[in-house]
């Protein structure tokens, strides 16, 4: 694999292959040609996806000739319909590949008058998949020299690591909860009703890659505490980087962690002056804050999915507040004190941050007697402000 962010992959990193003799192995591979139309390009092109996707993710790349292995020019892929295409090989790959791919990344590269097409595909954490295209039922994986059929004991192991991954995320989520109600917090915090975001990138259980916080302090420290408009404080600790508001009389109101292997953990704490109102508005701190989490974790390299969690830790006795304006205000009680809601899986980059967490502010209104959030319009459309 390329190492760079593929948005800032250029024409000089493609020649650096030739010019380095870099050979396919584990995490890249040339092709000449555009996979056909054919069940028999069809099954390759689903073999080839699939085994990147079962091992450790890498790139593709079209229109590169190679010899032994070893690009050796650029003939590129020739004049098409770059949006066609891309719209063609997704579609091979949903209809190709189960469970489904949910996404690809393309890259359409200009190099010495010609174009290649670099296709990266992200380490999938609901591996395995097979190759299911023309009839086709196999799996897959890859080493350094190339493509093989998983065995059973490969494929019993590669189902259990998945399952196994899953259940150490969630299992992590319930202990920083158990924490976050006792108070065992990074930077002491108010009391009050908490609203609690969890993101959980699936890497951080299955590699041992840490993000290198004296190589990202910058970027880091430009992240700013659970629903806040501009930093404040930060520090270095043994997790990773800590962000967090003004503390008054010496606890803070929110805080976001940013730990080394890649999860964020952020709060806010809800203690209106001694009432325990918790008002419907509060959907605001996820919808602002989600996108710069979002967007930290990808200018440091952590690729999707990543599970999301909301929770409301302290809930019990807190009234929530839906405002009518003019006719007043709705008060509604939970009837726990932690409210914990299924995970939702971000799969790429770019979904609008207000569809993504629909589903768990609907279940926070379900847990206070409301059918669904009003901060919605008829549509689905975000009007929460």
């Amino acid at each position: 694999m390329i190492p760079k962010l593929l948005d800032q992959i250029q024409e000089g990193d493609l020649l650096s292959l030739r010019d380095n003799r870099v050979p396919e192995g584990k995490t890249i591979e040339y092709k000449r040609e555009l996979p056909g139309m054919t069940d028999a390009h069809r099954k390759e092109f689903a073999k080839d996806i699939s085994s990147f996707a079962n091992t450790e993710g890498g790139d593709l790349l079209y229109g590169v000739a190679e010899e032994a292995g070893v690009p050796v020019e650029f003939p590129g892929i020739g004049q098409v319909d770059q949006d066609a295409l891309k719209l063609r090989l997704e579609e091979m790959c949903r209809a190709g590949i189960e469970p489904r791919l949910e996404h690809l990344e393309f890259r359409f590269i200009a190099i010495q008058g010609n174009v290649v097409l670099l296709i990266r595909i992200a380490k999938s954490w609901s591996a395995p998949h097979r190759a299911s295209a023309a009839g086709h039922g196999h799996f897959y994986g890859r080493t350094s020299a190339g493509t093989f059929a998983l065995d059973v004991v490969q494929l019993r192991t590669a189902f259990t690591l998945s399952q196994g991954i899953a259940d150490r995320i969630r299992d992590f989520r319930s202990e920083r909860l158990g924490k976050i109600h006792m108070h065992h917090t990074p930077v002491p915090i108010m009391t009050g009703c908490k609203v609690v975001m969890h993101l959980v990138p699936l890497s951080a259980f299955a590699t041992a890659e840490l993000i290198d916080v004296s190589v990202y302090l910058d970027r880091l420290r430009q992240v700013v505490p659970f629903g806040a408009s501009t930093p404040q404080n930060d520090k270095i600790n043994l997790d990773g980087i800590l962000v967090y508001a003004n503390p008054n009389n010496g606890r803070s109101r929110a805080y976001t962690q940013i730990f080394r292997n890649g999860i964020i953990e952020a709060i806010a704490v809800f203690s209106d002056q001694g009432h325990r109102h918790l008002y419907s508005t509060y959907e605001r701190y996820p919808v602002q804050s989600l996108p710069a989490y979002l967007n930290t974790l990808q200018a440091v390299g952590v690729a999707p999915p990543i599970f999301l969690f909301l929770s409301i830790v302290g809930a019990s006795g807190y009234q929530f507040i839906v405002d009518r304006g003019a006719f007043g205000q709705d008060m509604a009680e939970s009837d726990g004190d932690i409210i914990v809601l299924p995970e939702i899986v971000i799969s790429a980059y770019g979904t609008p941050v207000p569809t993504l967490l629909r589903p768990a502010f609907d279940m926070v209104w379900n847990a206070f007697g409301y059918a669904r959030s009003e901060n919605y319009d008829g549509q689905g459309r975000w009007r929460g402000g």
